[in-house]
């Protein structure tokens, strides 16, 4: 399995664990929620893994990626992601969050 689809498999899960929706089934047609979301950084286009409008913007790294990277992409596509309040990187046997209003 490649790294994006294992990044959205195991979101899914997760958020069937967790009672949520995830972006597949929650009908927003890439409105709101979604899986792989554009965002312009300098002259290239990148992609948040998770994007829910108002709520968070979600970063998968490889296993024994430093999840410190995740946070620096955040950071250089904020605007494109209309400032998600909540940051997370993960990998798939961890996680880190950060208040975007708290780490500017």
């Amino acid at each position: 399995m490649n790294e994006p689809s294992a990044a959205q498999s195991h979101f899914n899960g997760l958020s069937r664990v967790l009672g949520e929706l995830p972006p597949t089934d929650a009908g927003a047609a890439g409105e709101w929620y979604c899986f792989e979301r554009g965002a312009w950084k300098d002259t290239s286009a990148n992609r948040a893994v998770v994007w829910k409008r108002g709520c968070f913007t979600w970063e998968y790294k490889g296993s024994r990626a430093d999840l410190d990277a995740a946070f620096n992409q955040f950071r250089k596509y904020a605007l494109a992601l209309e400032k998600a309040p909540l940051l997370i990187g993960s990998g798939m046997a961890q996680f880190r969050t950060r208040d975007r209003n708290r780490h500017a």
